[in-house]
């Protein structure tokens, strides 16, 4: 929180500096100086409160004065209104309130405002949205008001102002800053021991610097309407003039156009009967020789195409062979390394039936034989008498007609070898 604290009132003090820097002119440095000698005077704690009560109450004043001049403009008035805003009625409350302040309280107000430093240029900043013709033309409806003799509703909530007394981007933000110091400065109150009536007086500067941006911001909206609607009027000028030229040019150039067209027609007219003839001329020639080189090339096309097809029709056929033979080829090694892989297998594991039967009921019992021939023949360890003799069981089997015993005893024998 106190991050927080610092950082607002450094802001705030910041943009207070650089609004009232920027309002000012560089010649009035002097006065600047002297100016500021008077407040820290006015705001050290060794110094008479009542100075702070009546400095204080100038600054109120300043800003009550402001808010009177931006009510007195009827599209800011409906704005205000429109937000539910009191600010003048809130700023008149404060300084009342301010009158009936007591001096300890007085006191910790001035210590509050001490540490935000420029915080007396805010009242001036908010005067000066402003402009001075605004301001002029302002203050004189309302003299002649107060006389009777005009009605304030004669400056129209749509009026469209000099462009020098539209609020700028700057001003705008100069103004927000004021409300973020505002809030710095309730940031900066004590907690406790501080009366209703001093915080009041706080929330009264804040709801008068947010008057404040409502109305810079208002004013700035009407002025960028004033100047689409001067823009688009400038533009249907030019697109006026602009239209006029360019009819006055087109009657002018119509009749140069539709001479040269004419003549151009003739011309072209002689340019395509001389062409038409020599197109003709060479149309016939060329259709001739066109003819007779594509009969040629027919015949060799054809012929071509007969070679081809022979050529063609030897490769399709050997290739058709080696596809075959590579099958079968593939075929038979799948074959013998799914007969492998089961005789390899446990054997409670059910085998494949056509495993199990020989040739002549369809099944491959002789290739199982084969195969485990080559295995024990190839792998001829130590347990090879014993293969043979699982072998033997299982031809002895196969011949008795018990081609089921015969295909465990040569997975036995398979295994024999294997191992």
């Amino acid at each position: 929180m106190k991050n927080l604290r610092s950082l607002l009132l450094s802001l705030g003090g910041l943009l207070f500096v650089l609004q009232f820097a920027f309002v000012s002119p560089v010649s009035a440095q002097n006065s600047k100086e002297l100016e500021r000698e008077r407040l820290n005077r006015i705001m050290d704690a060794s110094a008479d409160v009542e100075e702070f009560r009546q400095e204080y109450d100038d600054f109120l004043a300043e800003i009550e004065g402001a808010l009177r001049l931006f009510d007195a403009i009827p599209a800011v008035h409906k704005k205000l209104a429109q937000s539910g805003s009191r600010s003048v009625e809130q700023i008149t409350i404060a300084r009342q309130n301010l009158a009936a302040m007591k001096p300890d309280d007085l006191e910790k107000l001035r210590e509050a405002y001490a540490k935000v430093p420029g915080w007396r240029d805010g009242s001036r900043a908010l005067n000066s949205l402003i402009k001075p013709g605004l301001r002029q033309q302002i203050e004189t409806r309302l003299a002649l008001k107060k006389s009777g003799g005009v009605s304030l509703d004669a400056i129209t909530p749509d009026e469209c102002p000099n462009p020098e007394d539209v609020p700028s981007n700057t001003d705008i933000a100069a103004v927000k800053a004021l409300e973020i110091a505002a809030d710095a400065v309730m940031e900066l109150l004590p907690t406790d021991g501080l009366t209703i009536l001093a915080r009041a007086i706080s929330t009264g500067i804040r709801a008068g610097f947010k008057g404040g941006v409502l109305t810079a911001e208002t004013l700035k909206a009407i002025g960028d309407d004033c100047s689409s609607a001067a823009f688009e009027a400038g533009i249907t000028q030019q697109v006026t003039n602009s239209t006029n030229t360019i009819v006055n040019n087109d009657n002018a150039n119509a009749t140069t156009i539709t001479t040269a067209i004419s003549n151009s027609k003739t011309a072209i007219v002689n340019n395509d009967n001389q062409n038409t003839t020599t197109i003709i001329n060479n149309d016939n020639l060329n259709k001739t020789a066109i003819i007779n080189n594509d009969n040629s090339n027919k015949t060799a096309i054809i012929n071509n195409d007969n070679a081809n097809t022979v050529t063609i029709t030897t490769a399709v056929a050997n290739a058709k062979s080696e596809i075959i033979v590579n099958a079968n080829a593939n075929k038979d090694e799948l074959l013998r390394m799914h007969i492998a892989a089961d005789l390899a297998a446990v054997e409670s594991a059910t085998p494949v039936a056509v495993f199990i039967l020989p040739a002549v009921r369809g099944g491959y019992l002789e290739l199982v034989r084969t195969i485990v021939v080559q295995a024990i023949t190839n792998l001829a360890g130590s347990s090879t008498a014993q293969a043979n003799s699982l072998l033997a069981q299982g031809d002895e089997a196969k011949a008795a007609g018990d081609y089921k015993r015969a295909y465990f005893m040569y997975r036995k024998a398979y295994k024999a070898a294997a191992n």
